[in-house]
């Protein structure tokens, strides 16, 4: 999900001890719509992607009251162990965590600042981390949700995951849904859309692997 800054609902605001202030104007965004479903073949219950629904919300600046509870140790440790985290920080993003039972997103790519994850998932992680390449790149023009920028973050965290050895959490079922109910609005069968947006894929994939590279070895000669 793209989105320019970390962003609630009206009510989730509430919530969290702050108010949306007067004459605000929300933003409207898509939130996937999941269900939970059991896996025919291992019988273990899992998220499954069914389509979208049209979410308003305030970014945190629209807002005032309490600041922001700290996150959960647990949630910090985990987003520490991220894979290739390490890139996402080279690139000035900072990874954070919100509630995603209450926003309805499963991830965020916040414009140039960070990654935001709502829930704790491999796939949903690397699928934001490749919005942020694919903009480093000079690629991402589309400012919403798109069929061809989603297709490139989607398949491009899918592919990453693989080359990483994490096939199960590449989650291929959940990719080929999810790039499907993009194409379909545009007549276009999965294939198709893969096939369209490959180079864009590719490039973006390989900055990330480039930069992690770099990384590793600016570490093993110092």
């Amino acid at each position: 999900m793209l989105i320019h800054q970390g962003q609630l609902g009206f009510c989730q605001w509430e919530q969290a001890g702050r108010r949306v202030k007067k004459g605000e104007k929300a933003f409207r965004i898509l939130s996937p719509v999941t269900r939970k479903k059991l896996d025919d073949k291992t019988g273990v219950e899992k998220t499954v992607f069914v389509g979208f629904k049209g979410t308003a919300v305030f970014g945190l600046e629209q807002t005032e009251g309490e600041p922001l509870p700290d996150c959960d140790p647990a949630v910090e440790e985990w987003i520490a162990s991220l894979p290739l985290i390490q890139v996402a920080e080279s690139w000035g993003l900072k990874v954070e965590s919100f509630n995603g039972s209450r926003n309805g997103s499963l991830g965020q790519y916040k414009w140039n600042t960070g990654i935001a994850l709502g829930v704790k998932n491999l796939s949903t992680w690397t699928h934001e981390l490749v919005h942020a390449a694919d903009q480093r790149n000079g690629n991402l023009k589309e400012l919403v949700q798109h069929w061809r920028s989603e297709t490139v973050a989607e398949l491009g965290g899918a592919v990453l995951l693989r080359i990483l050895g994490n096939e199960h959490d590449a989650d291929l079922g959940g990719c080929w849904d999810y790039i499907q109910w993009y194409a379909k609005k545009e007549d276009l069968d999965v294939v198709n859309a893969c096939g369209k947006m490959l180079e864009r894929t590719c490039d973006a994939v390989a900055l990330i692997l480039g930069t992690a590279e770099e990384l590793f070895a600016a570490k093993t000669t110092s």
